[in-house]
């Protein structure tokens, strides 16, 4: 704890140097370590909770007579225990998964400290002493996104609704890797990758926006490709951590 906290200090009153070609390098390196492990383990998730989702999506729409039209959301036509449902049910997704993606996050950093993972390796957040800090920064950043994205819909100010999500989902990507690696609280991990992200805000949107379309080109590949590239992202995630929090050597 001496460490993350002396350099959180050390980054807030002096910021720090980060490379877009290091970044993409090194989250490279660790993507070609663990993409066929987590693009199975993210193929399994994902295609259960589709299943799941489907049944879900059953209460808001009539899946007889789906269309594109019907399955945009429009909070206006939502009572009140829909709207709260809604927000709840994204929120409980938010909670499942997130321990998942610290997961990816986590093997990218064990493929390089250790000689072997398995395929359990990325379960092991499920199970962690941290695991009540990550589903409550989890929770608290899906239920301000969520209300924000509801309450400009309602006001007819979507797009605006979605940036603002958007920005803080950039804002707080590092939460994660802090509560893993710093083992800082919920609430503290948010607010100091608020203030990391803030010291270098271009090079680090740069480096997700280039992992995201990288992530992506799986689409080409008849779409289950996309499970097998979409782990780039968490690599960016653990490499941007790695070159601005870092470790004690």
């Amino acid at each position: 704890m001496n460490y993350i906290n002396n350099r959180l200090k050390e980054i807030k009153q002096n910021g720090y140097q980060i490379d877009l070609g290091d970044l993409i390098n090194e989250s490279f390196e660790s993507y070609k370590k663990i993409a066929l492990l987590s693009g199975l383990a993210l193929l399994i998730v994902i295609l259960s909770l589709l299943i799941v989702s489907v049944f879900g999506l059953s209460y808001f729409f009539d899946l007889e007579n789906l269309s594109e039209e019907t399955l945009k959301m429009d909070f206006s036509t939502f009572t009140p225990e829909q709207i709260a449902l809604y927000v709840g049910g994204v929120s409980l997704l938010a909670i499942i998964l997130t321990p998942f993606t610290a997961g990816l996050i986590k093997v990218a950093h064990d493929v390089e400290t250790q000689d072997e993972i398995s395929f359990s390796t990325i379960f092991d957040c499920y199970k962690a002493d941290y695991l009540k800090d990550l589903l409550i920064s989890s929770l608290v950043i899906s239920l301000i996104t969520s209300t924000i994205t509801i309450s400009f819909q309602l006001i007819h100010l979507d797009i605006v609704g979605s940036l603002l999500s958007y920005l803080i989902g950039f804002f707080t990507c590092l939460t994660v890797p802090l509560i893993i690696f710093g083992r800082l609280s919920a609430m503290n991990a948010i607010a100091n990758s608020i203030m990391v992200v803030s010291k270098q805000p271009l090079i680090i949107f740069l480096a997700i926006l280039l992992a995201t379309i990288g992530s992506f080109i799986g689409l080409f590949a008849f779409c289950i490709g996309l499970f097998f590239t979409m782990p780039y992202l968490y690599c960016m995630y653990y490499a941007i951590y790695n070159r601005s929090v870092g470790f004690e050597k």
